[in-house]
């Protein structure tokens, strides 16, 4: 909402390309979609100014949290071979595991594999929380957190009280 954007001293871009033409540091938190397939692509990439509002020349930086995909991979290494792009990073790629991507060849690329939530300590806590969920969908409780497609939700009782 307006009154959030106001309150937090942001400004509100209505496109991609408004974004792009406006900043030298962009990080992508998106799903993929039909929408955000390539992106990022050399039309984005080509708008970043590479020179802050102050005027300090920073270079155009591009970090891709969200999802493989969003950014055109070979676009975005022919601007860091160019030096359009001064850095990028990934910890997804279009094919994962990734192969042999065109960026791979980049000195200011810098990628992880996609496996932030592969440690032990990770996959104890997801399983005791998966564990935990369906004790209480048994119990007749609704699944906790965000339950994507309510309209095929089954139908839960009141949970059982507890003994």
């Amino acid at each position: 909402p307006e009154h959030v954007v106001k309150a937090l001293g942001a400004t509100r871009h209505e496109t991609p390309a408004d974004v792009f033409r406006a900043c030298t540091h962009i990080t992508i938190h998106a799903f993929l979609s039909p929408q955000t397939k390539n992106m990022v692509n050399a039309e984005l990439i080509g708008l970043m100014p590479g020179v802050a509002p102050d005027g300090t020349k920073c270079g155009n930086h591009i970090v891709n949290c969200g999802r493989g995909g969003i950014v055109d991979e070979a676009a975005a290494a022919a601007a860091l071979k160019a030096g359009k792009l001064t850095s990028l990073a990934l910890d997804v790629f279009e094919t994962e595991p990734c192969g042999a991507s065109p960026l791979l060849q980049c000195d200011n690329f810098q990628g992880t594999p996609h496996i932030g939530a592969s440690t032990v300590e990770a996959q104890n806590r997801v399983g005791a929380e998966i564990a935990g969920a369906v004790l209480e969908a048994l119990d007749g409780a609704p699944p906790p957190g965000n339950l994507v497609n309510k309209a095929v939700a089954p139908r839960f009782a009141p949970p059982k009280p507890k003994l």
